[in-house]
């Protein structure tokens, strides 16, 4: 029975329903310690969170041939765990991004913009989801461990700059 890439796409939405309560049960301990970090913090976490997943694949490449050189389907095998063990750093990272940006959206928008911010949040979810198609143009370019080092650069400068605009 062959092993399509679409069986991998379960593991988000499973960790999601698995990981949330775990989140939810350290932001509570955390806030109750008053060592709760501010939802602008959590998402410089998430985005450094999100730089190590894009390391698992980065490191889970090297030595691969770049999909350009493939012909046809490839005899090279490669762990599947990899690629849910990425997923599931990924999913950490998410439960540290988007019901942080979300939440903190609706906390500093005034009351009578609030509703608007938070579609300008989701649009550029929706951008930035653009953009990764954008940069999946260099697909056939670069190595793979490149392709994914990419990925993890932009992560990184993303959290630095989150982090370098905290008070």
């Amino acid at each position: 029975v062959p092993i399509t890439p679409q069986i991998f796409q379960q593991f988000n939405p499973l960790f999601i329903v698995l990981l949330t309560p775990v989140a939810v049960a350290l932001f509570t301990y955390l806030g109750n310690k008053g060592k709760e970090p501010s939802a602008p913090r959590k998402i410089g976490y998430g985005m450094l969170i999100a730089s190590l997943g894009f390391v698992a694949l980065m490191i889970a490449s090297v030595g691969l041939p770049a999909p350009s050189d493939i012909q046809g389907v490839s005899n090279i095998l490669v762990s599947p765990g990899w690629l849910i063990s990425t997923y599931l750093i990924l999913t950490i990272a998410e439960l540290f991004l988007s019901p942080m940006g979300i939440s903190f959206v609706a906390k500093v928008a005034p009351p009578q913009y609030k509703g608007m911010m938070q579609g300008g949040w989701l649009a550029a979810t929706a951008i930035g989801n653009y953009l990764v198609g954008v940069l999946g143009m260099f697909w056939d370019e670069l190595p793979m461990y490149a392709f994914w080092g990419v990925l993890v650069v932009c992560c990184l400068l993303s959290s630095m700059f989150i982090f370098s605009i905290l008070k």
